[in-house]
Order: C-alpha cells, then structure tokens, then sequence
C-alpha cells in the first residue's frame, strides 16, 4: 500500500488518516481513488489544530453542516489551510477529500456546542 505524505510548515511531518470510523462504522475516504494511493497518514494534531482555528476565524454564517457551506466559501477554508502545509500536487484530490472529511467532523461538534449552549440560555 502506498503513502501520500503532506509536511507541514512548521514541523518535519503531518498525518491524517485514510480510514475514519463514525458511530462505529469504518468510512472508506479513498474510495474510488487508484489502488496506488491508498494512505495519506500524517500527523493528526497539526492537521485538525489548523483545521479548527480556520473554522474559528472564517466561519461567518450561521451554516447549519459543512454540506450547507458554499462551495467558494469551502474552497477559501482549504486554500488557507494549504497556506501552512506542503505535498507533493499529484496528491491534491486525495488530501482534499480528506481534508474535507476532517472539517466536516471538526465543524459539527462545534456546532452542536453552540446549539446546546444557546438552548440551555433560552431555557
């Protein structure tokens, strides 16, 4: 199986995983992609670190899920995460699938927090 690697800026590596679980299923991320790129597995912490602090700073519309968010508006989210993080460009297409996957994970909790929060201030 071969690796598709993504360094970051500011450290030596990053990795992100091909295969996530969501209420306890095994999602496929490189589905449909070529039998040669099947892992991307840099290192967690830098990649959703910079993922969050995107969401922190651009999410400025009250977008119920990340599928709800304008595809423009995702495409800017990515393009300055890219800004911190180097690969090599035949891996575009799998690290954005990935990335958009992780967002979408990162976005929702936070979400949720806020709905919580103001639902326990109306309460």
């Amino acid at each position: 199986m071969a690796e598709v690697g993504c360094n970051s800026l500011r450290s030596t590596e990053l990795w992100c995983t091909d295969v996530t679980e969501a209420e306890g299923e095994t999602v496929d991320l490189m589905e449909g992609l070529p039998e040669a790129v099947m892992r991307f597995v840099p290192n967690n912490n830098a990649c959703t670190k910079e993922m969050i602090n995107i969401i922190k700073l651009m999410y400025d519309h009250p977008w119920p899920n990340y599928k709800k968010i304008p595809s423009e508006t995702k495409e800017r989210w990515f393009q300055m995460w890219a800004l911190h993080f180097i690969w090599d460009a035949k891996h575009d297409l799998t690290i954005r699938k990935i990335y958009d996957r992780r967002i979408s994970q990162r976005l929702q909790p936070m979400i949720d927090d806020i709905r919580q929060e103001q639902g326990h201030l109306t309460a």
